[in-house]
This record gives C-alpha cells, sequence and structure tokens, in this order.
C-alpha cells in the first residue's frame, strides 16, 4: 500500500484522495443434510482508492481497485481513468475529513474469546441441536465466520484502523408433506455467539416451513375488502430500513431521501403507535457496528 500512497501523493491532478483497505479473515462450513461437505479458511485483502477532483467549486470522485502487484505505472493509468471518469460526477464541493483525535469504541463479542475452529463447532452443535423433527430437517446449512478489519487513510491524515466479527448462517428448513415437500430460506447473523437463540431461531424457522405445508391458496374473490396485514422479522427490519436511509447525509447530499428528521413517515392523522427512529453506530448484538463510516466520518 506504500506504494500506492506515494504516487498518490505525487499525483498533480487530484485535489485529495482516500483509501480504504479491508482485510476478511473467515472460517467456513458447508452441510447437506447433517453431513460436512466442505470446510475453508480464508484471508483476503482489498483495496479501493477514491480520488477527488476540483473544478470551480464543485468536486467531482471516483474509485478504483488496486492490486499489491501493480507497478508505478499501472497505478499512474488507473489515476488517470479515475480523473476522467470524475468530470462526470461533479457536484457542490464538500470536504473530507482531517485527523483528529478520537476514542474508537471497539465492538463487544465473544466471537474473538476462542479461535474461529473452535467457534464454529460450536455454532454447529446449536444448529443441529434444533435439527429433532420427524418430518422436518435442514437439507443444507451454510456457517460463515468473518473478522473483518477495515483501516482507512486519506489526504488529510486520517489513519484509523477499526476491527469486527460477524457470523451468518444460512439454512434450506424443509417439511415433507406425504409425496410433497416445503422448503424455505433463512439467514441469521449476528455478532456475538449465542446458542441458545441460534437453536430457537433454527426451531422457529423448521416450524414456519411445517406451517407453510399446512397453508392453502387464498380465495382471492371471497376475501373482504379491508384485511390487516401482519409483517414480522425479516420484513419489520426492510420497512424500517427505507426510513433509515434517509437519515444518512449520503442521501440527504444527493436529493434521493424521502423524508427529514423530525417528519413524520404516518401522515398527520396517525393510526396505532408513533414511530420513532434513531441511528446509533454501536448496538449490541448489531453485526454492523461501527465507531466510523465508510466515508471514515465518526459515528455519532
Amino acid at each position: 500500500m506504500k506504494k500506492l500512497i506515494k504516487v498518490l501523493e505525487k499525483a498533480k491532478n487530484i485535489s485529495a484522495w482516500k483509501i480504504n483497505a479491508r482485510e476478511t479473515e473467515s472460517c467456513e462450513l458447508f452441510y447437506v443434510d447433517k453431513r460436512l461437505e466442505t470446510n475453508r479458511a480464508t484471508d483476503v485483502v482489498d483495496y479501493n482508492a477514491t480520488i477527488y477532483v476540483d473544478k470551480e467549486e464543485q468536486r467531482g470522485t471516483a474509485t478504483f481497485t488496486y492490486y499489491p502487484y501493480m507497478d508505478e505505472k499501472e497505478i499512474k493509468a488507473k489515476i488517470d481513468e479515475a480523473v476522467f471518469a470524475s468530470q462526470f460526477t461533479f457536484n457542490k464541493f464538500f470536504d473530507i475529513p482531517g485527523k483528529e483525535e478520537v476514542e474508537l469504541k471497539e465492538q463487544e463479542t465473544n466471537l474473538k474469546k476462542k479461535p474461529f475452529s473452535k467457534v464454529i463447532k460450536d455454532v454447529e452443535k446449536a444448529i443441529f441441536k434444533a435439527d429433532k423433527f420427524k418430518d422436518g430437517y435442514l437439507s443444507a446449512t451454510e456457517i460463515f465466520l468473518y473478522k473483518i478489519t477495515s483501516r482507512v487513510i486519506n489526504s488529510k491524515g486520517v489513519n484509523l484502523v477499526t476491527t469486527k466479527y460477524q457470523g451468518n448462517i444460512e439454512t434450506i428448513p424443509s417439511w415433507k408433506k406425504k409425496d410433497d415437500e416445503v422448503e424455505l430460506y433463512n439467514m441469521m447473523t449476528f455478532s456475538s455467539f449465542d446458542p441458545k437463540e441460534i437453536t430457537k431461531e433454527i426451531k422457529e424457522v423448521l416450524l414456519l416451513a411445517k406451517a407453510r405445508s399446512k397453508a392453502k391458496h387464498l380465495n382471492i374473490k371471497k376475501l373482504p375488502e379491508d384485511i390487516g396485514i401482519i409483517i414480522q422479522d425479516e420484513e419489520v427490519e426492510q420497512t424500517f430500513q427505507s426510513f433509515a436511509n434517509d437519515l444518512t447525509y449520503g442521501t440527504k447530499f444527493y436529493h434521493r431521501n424521502h423524508f427529514n428528521v423530525g417528519e413524520s413517515v404516518q401522515g398527520k392523522e396517525i393510526n396505532g403507535s408513533k414511530l420513532n427512529l434513531k441511528m446509533v453506530s454501536m448496538c449490541e448484538g448489531a453485526a454492523n457496528s461501527s465507531p466510523v463510516d465508510e466515508e471514515d466520518r465518526k459515528s455519532t
């Protein structure tokens, strides 16, 4: 990365630059039924460089991928391509963060207390502890544990390193009914390992597959005009995510937000509870918690 920084510092056709380096260490298990088919571990580092070009109180940006095998000539060519691309992205001038003394709060997690090779076996036990039904089973299971180290460096002196841990469990719960079989898909993400919570959720998705096997087609013609709709779990998250996106400075800057902070998203006459949404940088159990955002700004 020193070679990339050296070339960026010498480039005269850019006003500022930023480098995002992301190292991902993983431990992964893949099952068919309860039979382990594949296991692997990875350690990958990705580099992305963003350049900023100023013109008449406007700023354009472009990003390119850097690979360690590149020589200075190849890096310069990438910068020139990015400078050309930035001409099509000019917006009102905005500054990038500068160096400051900040105390970064670490993510609270028990995933770092033991090697991933041991933790992932504990996750496996918690999953298959729920797979005890006669007609229901997990036809496929994939387990991923990640340690993600992110480093942000820019031309104004920022040099921050953050580390977070994350686990993902993907399952295909199935339920047999005579000659028919129902399959669902479930994705579980966590930042701390709780065996009881994992066993509980796997059991619930298996029972959901059972309920789906008993479901019948609705007679659309006989439905009442007003019918209640229940949303839960993933659908609730997706609903609130649309409102959360409007709270980011990115959607505000590019005028893509539908609502502003303090405005009601439920209209003037609210039927039921009033929604109140707050964005926080660190939340216990949330895998996406981070003390800084992708633009190297301290989260609040």
